[in-house]
């Protein structure tokens, strides 16, 4: 077995493809959880589990430092939780992490606000920085709130953005959609009692599509991309089935800003794409892996063991892995089902649009370039167990 690795929050998506990738190349995984029921905690490439005390408890700490000491921990891949509840103990743990070892870019990577702060700094340097942006406002607490016109000409829907970074009492993140700038306006009233910094994005027509890297020491080592067939809900949110795919002018853009940001590690740039116009927008970044690792994975694109190479100085070569295009990931259950669900609940969706999303619910399953992201070689009891926590939940917790 190589290194020991601790994953933090074993029940999310992103986490279970890294306790996988990590584990079949040799690493000794710790897959950890403060959920019981985390589904990573029954992954056989996990050389063991834990459930610890959640992030916020006084427990933590002292809990992390023992199991740390006691396991010979050599890495923490960690997550936007893990990295905001050891905030005030970043310099103890930094060594650990992925993750660029000045503080204040760290923490940068883990907020909206600070990404499109940063970029706006930057572009008196260079002024592409500022292209591909959507319209978007940066709101400090302690300033005059906008006016209803300044918020309109964002373009509606609005969505105010907060994260758990910036938070008073609070390390969770919230994003508010407000369908009107009146009620714009309230949302921020509510929302800046509670964070320090805001901001407001306006509507950005199109599909979700990713741009992921991981960038060591100033060189993209590598980097993939993937559109979104379907989303949940329907209208835009949460892929549920992905599509590995290239888009150069995309990608550059995203290099170029994430250079800005003088990021280490790796790195999900998230865009919605309008294929009428062919134009994209960067939402946001998220500086953690991403619920849809398994189609890089399976793509031929292995972050988390690229990323625990490079780490530990094991990186093979320079030359970047590279993914054909076409290749499908799911994530079936649940929401692949709560796709088909929100298609029946519009009322605008025609009948015959849901009777044929069910059906290729089922032929998806079937279709020889689709994979799914719980049905992993070595590992596909986990495939099972979605599906018994999914009717589980439908027949026994309402």
């Amino acid at each position: 077995m190589k290194e020991p690795v601790m994953v933090m929050e074993s029940y999310a998506l992103g986490a279970i493809g890294a306790i996988r990738s990590l584990g079949s190349a040799g690493y000794q995984v710790h897959a950890c959880s403060w959920q019981p029921r985390a589904l990573g905690l029954h992954s056989r490439y996990a050389a063991a589990t834990c459930v610890h005390p959640r992030y916020e408890t006084p427990e933590f700490i002292p809990w992390l430092r023992e199991y740390i000491e006691a396991n010979s921990i050599r890495l923490i891949i960690p997550s936007e939780g893990f990295v905001l509840g050891v905030r005030n103990h970043i310099r103890e743990f930094m060594p650990l992490l992925p993750l660029p070892d000045d503080s204040d870019t760290l923490f940068s990577g883990f907020g909206k606000y600070d990404l499109f702060k940063r970029i706006q700094d930057r572009a008196t340097a260079n002024p592409h920085l500022l292209e591909n942006l959507p319209p978007f406002l940066l709101l400090e607490q302690d300033e005059a709130l906008p006016s209803e016109q300044q918020l309109a000409d964002l373009g509606l829907p609005l969505f105010i953005k907060a994260d758990g970074c910036h938070g008073l009492d609070t390390v969770h993140g919230e994003v508010a959609r407000a369908d009107t700038a009146k009620q714009a306006i309230e949302r921020i009233k509510v929302l800046r009692k509670r964070f320090k910094l805001l901001m407001v994005q306006g509507f950005a027509p199109g599909i979700g599509a990713g741009c992921y890297f991981l960038r060591w020491n100033g060189n993209i080592l590598a980097q993939f991309s993937n559109r979104c067939l379907h989303e949940v809900p329907h209208t835009g949110g949460l892929s549920s089935l992905r599509e590995s795919w290239h888009h150069p002018a995309m990608m550059e853009d995203a290099r170029l800003k994430l250079e800005a940001m003088e990021w280490q590690g790796v790195a999900m740039m998230e865009y919605r794409w309008n294929p009428e116009t062919g134009r994209f927008y960067l939402m946001e970044m998220n500086a953690r892996f991403w619920a849809a690792l398994h189609l890089a994975i399976f793509s031929g694109v292995n972050f988390p063991q690229l990323l625990a190479d490079v780490f530990f100085d094991r990186a093979a070569n320079d030359k970047q892995p590279e993914y054909a295009e076409g290749l499908m990931a799911r994530w079936t259950v649940p929401l692949e089902i709560g796709y088909v669900r929100s298609l029946m609940k519009d009322p605008d969706v025609s009948t015959s649009r849901w009777l044929k999303a069910i059906a290729e619910y089922f032929v998806l399953m079937v279709h020889p370039r689709v994979r799914a992201d719980w049905n992993y070689p070595g590992d596909r009891q986990l495939y099972i167990r979605a599906w018994w926590e999914f009717l589980r939940g439908v027949l026994f917790e309402r």
